[in-house]
């Protein structure tokens, strides 16, 4: 949610004085922030969201709201945890390895990848590969909520390396926000048996 509601309540005999204090600039001190309660009385302050949430990369945040009675120094806390998810999911988060005799076939000799869009407008993506690799699609648009396939699969380039094992990457690029997302490729080549 955006917000938050929380009630304080004065439970003593007399009169108290409150403040609220945060300290990460994602969250917006509480409305009201501070005030007076008389005996028995209670009011309710809202925690938000500020603008800087909304420019945080994905991650997990957490920050604690402390209600203090500045009359008797006593604090009650909250703690608040925000999770920011990318706009973009690609999965599995595992790689392609393969392997197989100089010239090809490889074993597997593909591996297929979802990018899904969590966020609400379209986004445009790109792959990058290897020579000796392809994705299909390399690039597109993809809309809020939909989801797309990607096959990873080898080039002809790959039966022309030489034996050994050779690494890189698959990349997937939001090119709204430069976000990547990296799936190892590795690829064992055997010279086969001479003669």
């Amino acid at each position: 949610p955006g917000d938050k509601t929380y009630t304080l309540q004065n439970i003593g005999l007399s009169p108290l004085n409150w403040q609220a204090a945060l300290s990460e600039n994602w969250l917006a001190l509480p409305t009201p922030s501070s005030g007076t309660l008389d005996s028995g009385s209670e009011t309710e302050v809202t925690l938000q969201l500020a603008p800087a949430a909304h420019t945080l990369p994905p991650g997990d945040y957490e920050d604690i709201l402390q209600f203090a009675n500045v009359t008797s120094g006593i604090t009650q806390e909250r703690t608040a945890v925000l999770t920011v998810a990318g706009a973009l999911t690609l999965a599995p988060e595992t790689g392609l390895n393969a392997s197989g005799l100089r010239g090809g076939p490889f074993t597997p000799e593909s591996k297929l990848y979802t990018l899904t869009n969590m966020g609400d407008g379209a986004i445009p993506w790109t792959a990058q590969t290897p020579t000796w690799a392809v994705a299909v699609p390399g690039s597109g648009t993809i809309g809020p909520g939909a989801a797309v396939d990607i096959t990873l699969s080898f080039t002809g380039a790959a039966g022309a390396l030489p034996a050994g094992v050779h690494q890189d990457d698959l990349v997937i690029i939001n090119d709204t926000n430069g976000d990547e997302f990296r799936r190892a490729l590795s690829l064992s080549v055997q010279s086969g048996l001479q003669a």
